[in-house]
């Protein structure tokens, strides 16, 4: 890269970061007064706030190695040093209660509240890297489960997802939190400027059938000098795994499904696969709206609402002023929805995963 291109380059992050400063400040209701914001070679630690000559120092390796999130809560952790600076008008460069006070006024996840902040060599995309990991025996009982879905027969991925559901009642039943500690974000990003239909149907089949809150959003990729439009995934940190297990599965299952079933649909319907997709999607909710009508069932579903009220709050922690909205009806193709749906009837669950030490995605699932 030449001299000047890294120069347009650095020009790009410096607006976007200004404008992550006043979106933070707009969101969280903060009133500060914007200091210079600049980017340096720092080299044993992340940001800096100064508060002479008022100035907050991003370290350039940040932005070139870790997402765009992962700066903003770098970002934030300046800012609720200004704010003990300006608002309190204290000096508290050891991190004490005011600065964490600070740091819950701006929604910070619970890493970048620590004094040091270690990110270390790994990239990630979310606090959740720290929550349950792929050994949690919730998380193998339903990967194992899931692996069961190889079969054709149609009764044998509704049972699949009965057990799942269970298995996710029962741990609900039995570990209901009681802090926003235990609480994760994820992001979903596809890395494009849109979110498709289909995306979106899923994002409302999510919120409808699991413990998690879901908000459609938007991240800057300093890379490519771009915004994606993105998907975040709210809850307990198992909820939040399975949540994007099944994202990725169903998001897999339609292009597949469609590029199977569409030769077989009249020459007028093959371009309607948003149709299709609807269709799948509401045969496969039905597939998971089906449960065992008993006491005990009945109670766990109770607590699995519960959880998504929880996931709702904890989410309003972190995006205040952002509500969730849903997909609006539009129109469709009778044919290829009424295919979609008997589709999605006996839609098979089959991940590819073949151990529980793998990955929790699903074939083809982009992280």
């Amino acid at each position: 890269m030449s001299a000047d291109e890294h120069d347009i380059q650095a020009r790009a992050w410096l607006t976007e970061l200004t404008a992550e400063y006043r979106r933070i400040c707009h969101f969280f209701g903060v009133k500060l007064t914007a200091p210079i914001i600049r980017i340096a070679e720092l080299r044993s630690s992340w940001g800096l706030w100064q508060s002479q000559p008022r100035m907050i120092t991003i370290a350039r390796r940040l932005i070139t190695n870790y997402p765009w999130n992962t700066v903003t809560e770098v970002l934030k952790h300046e800012m609720a040093h200004q704010m003990v600076s300006e608002i309190h008008q204290r000096n508290d460069e050891h991190h004490g209660e005011l600065f964490k006070a600070c740091c819950l006024r701006l929604g910070m996840a619970t890493w970048s509240r620590q004094a040091e902040i270690e990110l270390g060599a790994r990239v990630f995309a979310s606090e959740s890297e720290a929550g349950e990991g792929s050994h949690s025996p919730v998380l193998r009982k339903v990967k194992k489960l899931l692996a069961l879905g190889n079969s054709s027969e149609r009764h044998e991925a509704e049972l699949a997802m009965q057990r799942v559901r269970e298995i996710c009642d029962r741990h609900n039943l039995k570990s209901l939190p009681e802090t926003d500690d235990q609480y994760v974000m994820q992001i979903l990003n596809r890395h494009k400027k849109r979110l498709s239909r289909e995306q979106l149907a899923i994002c409302s089949l999510l919120t409808s059938n699991f413990a998690v809150n879901v908000i459609c959003s938007s991240l800057y990729d300093a890379a490519s000098n771009a915004t994606h439009r993105t998907i975040e995934l709210f809850g307990r940190a198992a909820d939040v795994k399975i949540a994007e297990y099944v994202y990725y599965f169903l998001l897999n299952q339609i292009n597949m499904l469609w590029d199977k079933t569409r030769p077989t649909l009249p020459a007028s319907a093959r371009r309607s696969k948003s149709s299709f997709s609807e269709g799948l999607l509401a045969g496969f909710a039905q597939t998971l709206a089906r449960r065992e009508n008993t006491a005990a069932a009945q109670q766990a579903h109770a607590l699995t609402v519960q959880l998504q009220a929880q996931a709702v709050s904890f989410s309003k922690t972190r995006c205040p002023r952002v509500h969730t909205v849903g997909v609006g009806g539009r129109r469709y193709r009778r044919d290829s929805y009424s295919r979609g749906y008997d589709v999605g009837r006996q839609l098979e669950l089959r991940p590819g995963v073949d151990n529980y030490g793998a990955p929790l995605r699903l074939q083809g699932g982009k992280p």
